[in-house]
């Protein structure tokens, strides 16, 4: 089981890099954005450790719902299409380790994730999103952009509550995300 967490540990925040990667076009204001969550992470990570979890979610919660909209919005040209295709697949497989994660690692000290009645509705939610047909949800970006958002979210909310506080190399990756969206936009 510690092969799953260590999976998860890396896995979704190499996603998370690969989504930087991904949108044709950075908007300005989310390469400012990116900077700005660099550098206020970044001096917490270095003087205020005991603050990075309250500091570390709330960056990813404005993050990546811009970051996922914008790689809908258009791919950079030199991604195959399939491999744009087969990026939807990940949160898929994303929100399995994290389902598996949360069913194999129950712990007995009542640390880490807790499902809660809300965290079960989210991921209801992402499902019937999913599920809508084109007459009802007719921006298929909307489609894919919602669920991607909250697998996401779930990921990080589990990744982080299962951390225990260990989140520097965590913390490390996200300023890099942060640093990649920024310098991008800028070029």
């Amino acid at each position: 089981m510690v092969r799953l967490f260590k999976e998860g540990a890396t896995g979704l925040p190499a996603l998370l890099v690969f989504l930087t990667l991904l949108p044709a076009t950075i908007p300005a204001h989310l390469s400012i954005l990116s900077a700005y969550f660099a550098a206020v992470l970044a001096v917490v990570w270095l003087f205020r450790k005991e603050w990075l979890r309250m500091v570390f979610m709330p960056c990813l919660y404005i993050f990546i719902p811009l970051l996922i909209y914008s790689g809908e919005l258009g791919t950079i040209e030199w991604f195959s299409p399939h491999i744009v295709k087969l990026h939807h697949l990940l949160y898929v497989v994303l929100a399995f380790f994290t389902l598996m994660m949360l069913t194999f690692n129950r712990r007995r000290d009542g640390e880490g994730f807790q499902i809660t009645p809300m965290a079960f509705i989210v991921v209801a939610l992402s499902l019937a999103i999913a599920a809508l047909p084109k007459e009802i949800l007719t921006d298929g970006a909307v489609k894919n952009v919602i669920p991607a958002i909250l697998a996401m979210f779930f990921g990080y909310e589990v990744l982080v509550a299962e951390l225990r506080g260990q989140m520097r190399a965590l913390a490390g990756v996200t300023i890099l995300s942060f640093l990649i969206v920024s310098i991008r936009g800028v070029l």
